[in-house]
């Protein structure tokens, strides 16, 4: 039987499910988000004629939704992307979930300490998120 029409292995290539199992380091999803905000804050600024402060303003507070969101989802036991599991481990961090010494994020599921944490982390952000909106409004 001929191997003609598989393809040919390159030594050291990831391929599918490979790919897809390693982790995104937090650093680059954080990186990631700077970018994306800064082109968001450009673009509606340009297109729209936004004040930058209003613009900046929005995307952080959708970022501290989106954290409060993952980290909800962690708590639920639901799984989540590489750059979510970023943005979980921000506020549970402070449970002792997701850090290299700690327990995995995946014990957050359920975990009375964890709940306590995004609590704190919702009030925090709901206090920045008024801190913002007074710094646009003035």
């Amino acid at each position: 039987m001929s191997n003609a029409h598989t393809p040919a292995k390159r030594k050291g290539a990831r391929h599918g499910a490979d790919f897809a199992r390693r982790p995104m380091p937090d650093g680059a999803a954080w990186i990631a988000l700077l970018l994306i905000g800064a082109f968001a804050v450009a673009l509606t600024t340009a297109a729209f004629g936004w004040p930058w402060r209003q613009a900046a303003a929005g995307y952080l507070i959708a970022v501290l939704f989106l954290v409060n969101l993952s980290a909800w989802r962690a708590y639920g036991g639901r799984e989540l992307a590489g750059w979510q599991q970023a943005l979980a481990r921000l506020p549970l961090r402070f449970a002792g979930f997701g850090t290299p010494v700690g327990r995995p994020l995946g014990a957050a599921s359920g975990d009375r300490r964890a709940l306590t944490a995004i609590l704190v982390a919702f009030l925090m952000s709901a206090a920045i998120a008024a801190g913002l909106i007074y710094w646009v409004s003035r």
